[in-house]
């Protein structure tokens, strides 16, 4: 064999894909041979090897040898819009989701699932909405430790963006769920209102600081999971650990939803 070629395959969807390529392919060039034999579009790629492999490296950069196996994480743009279209108009209603730019946003804690959350009040464990240090840009970075809130249960619950394993973990002191990036369809948000010490809704005062974050793990209003006193500020960051990676995915899926 060529010393300046590698032998390798791409795992995808319990599919073994086999390339031979010089080493001085870019990683970005063999997500374009990629694309060609699995219908993925490049950008919707995630190139898993010892981390994420980058567009610019070079397979020799990458460490990529004789027999590695790279894995290959991606979403097809027929199953965003298989996973977009799916629910119904109602159930997006119902998740609090914005279907016109223009309309009216429901109002989501006037839904006795979520406003017996703000009758049991601000858990002492919730975090600082004010404590982290806030930029110019939206995006603050998210806990090395995770982001504290409450699930629909009222119990405390670690959400942790890991980046090594591309998953979610939710941890609660029962149990901790692992959910992949890629299982996860949308990650949606509703501004928590102002609650006095009781519990009870201030209707004026302005936004709390908090935010009530719904992840979707399937095609339905019933598949998301709801996560409450969560920092209004990790927001987009939560959106970016699950979809910056995807910004083909993530700019359609916004296009659409606000169609």
């Amino acid at each position: 064999m060529d010393a300046q070629t590698v032998n390798f395959t791409v795992s995808y969807q319990r599919t073994s894909h086999s390339y031979t390529l010089p080493l001085s392919t870019t990683v970005g060039a063999l997500k374009e041979a990629i694309a060609e034999r699995t219908g993925v579009h490049q950008n919707l790629q995630k190139l898993l090897f010892k981390g994420v492999l980058k567009d610019n490296d070079t397979l020799a950069n990458a460490r990529i040898t004789d027999g590695t196996k790279v894995l290959l994480m991606a979403s097809k743009e027929q199953d965003i819009l298989h996973v977009v279209e799916a629910p119904s108009r109602a159930s997006l209603e119902s998740s609090g989701a914005d279907l016109t730019a223009g309309a009216e946003k429901p109002r989501m804690f006037a839904d006795e699932a979520h406003a017996k959350v703000l009758r049991r009040g601000k858990p002492d464990y919730a975090m600082d909405p004010s404590a982290a240090t806030i930029s110019e840009s939206p995006r603050t970075p998210l806990p090395a430790l995770g982001v504290v809130g409450a699930n629909q249960r009222g119990m405390k619950t670690r959400l942790s963006f890991r980046a090594d394993t591309q998953e979610l973990q939710i941890a609660t002191a029962e149990r901790t769920q692992k959910v992949a990036f890629t299982g996860i369809s949308r990650i949606l948000a509703e501004d928590m209102p102002l609650v006095d010490a009781k519990g009870e809704r201030i209707e004026e005062g302005g936004a709390s600081g908090y935010a009530a974050v719904g992840i979707q793990i399937g095609t339905t209003d019933k598949s998301v999971l709801w996560f409450y006193w969560i920092p209004s500020h990790f927001v987009e960051s939560m959106k970016d650990a699950v979809f910056g990676a995807f910004p083909s995915a993530r700019f359609l899926l916004d296009r659409i939803m606000n169609a």
